[in-house]
């Protein structure tokens, strides 16, 4: 028996017409797919790019009141307010077009230093984003008064090194801002608490003799046979040796400088090590 195969008006049979439509149907699909991918991907970057540009604008504010009063950044989270055309830190964040922001001040070791942390929040899809940015301000409006202005002591990391029936104490690391030409040591006053310890020598810096003598007498100010030279911009180490039975002590160090002025800093119990 003869089948006869059921076609359109327009001559395609039913299965041509079944298989146009479930091509389609694909086709509509995966073009779908691609525009929603796309469109999602062009709205988190703008999102990334709004968030960067707000915390840049943290940054930049933080440095505007810096720039007006370096005491106004005091440490801690706070959000940002523009009154009358400049900057202050206000409450805990700010928020702006569903963004949250916040900064974070911490003061360093180095007088006049301060960390600046800029936080930006977002929520993109249901989940929470956020994107951070650092900068380290200074107080460089602040005049110097003398060489010592100039001059950050780091000793946290001080220790009592046992050297040939000697102790010799280590860690200590004088830094000067890149801002003067170079500063200039010539007394250091030492004072110590161990009973019958005597000061031998001392170096800056590290194996560089800068003054030799055998002195008992904790808090005297000791005249140096070669000064302290130091740069502007770079570091160098201070190293004080004294007799074996110097341990279990506390220090009181008071650097002067060629102009007369002067720095002082404590090391409480340094430990021991190699």
């Amino acid at each position: 028996m003869r089948k006869e195969i059921l076609k359109n008006s327009n001559g395609m049979t039913i299965v041509e017409v079944v298989v146009s439509i479930g091509i389609f149907t694909v086709l509509s699909t995966v073009a779908y797919q691609i525009y929603s991918t796309t469109n999602k991907l062009v709205l988190k970057s703008n999102q990334e790019l709004k968030a960067m540009w707000l915390a840049e604008e943290g940054i930049e504010a933080a440095r505007s009141i810096r720039n007006t009063n370096f005491d106004s950044l005091e440490d801690g989270t706070s959000g940002l307010t523009l009154s009358g055309g400049e900057w202050q830190l206000s409450g805990n964040t700010d928020s702006i077009d569903g963004y949250t922001r916040n900064i974070t001040i911490a003061s360093q070791q180095r007088v006049d230093y301060k960390d600046v942390l800029s936080t930006v929040e977002w929520s993109h899809g249901g989940i929470q984003r956020s994107l951070a940015l650092q900068t380290t301000l200074t107080n460089w409006l602040k005049p110097l008064s003398g060489m010592a202005d100039a001059l950050t002591i780091s000793q946290d990391s001080a220790y009592l090194s046992f050297i040939t029936r000697r102790r010799l104490l280590k860690g200590i690391e004088l830094t000067v801002e890149s801002s003067v030409q170079n500063i200039e040591i010539t007394e250091i006053q030492i004072s110590w608490t161990k009973n019958n310890a005597r000061l031998r020598n001392i170096y800056s810096p590290s194996s560089v003799e800068v003054y030799s003598g055998n002195s008992n007498e904790s808090g005297a100010t000791f005249t140096l046979e070669e000064s302290i030279n130091i740069t502007g911009g770079s570091s160098q180490t201070l190293e004080l040796l004294f007799d074996k039975n110097m341990i279990r002590s506390d220090f009181s160090i008071t650097l002067v400088m060629e102009d007369g002025s002067s720095v002082s800093f404590e090391i409480s119990d340094p430990p021991t090590g190699i």
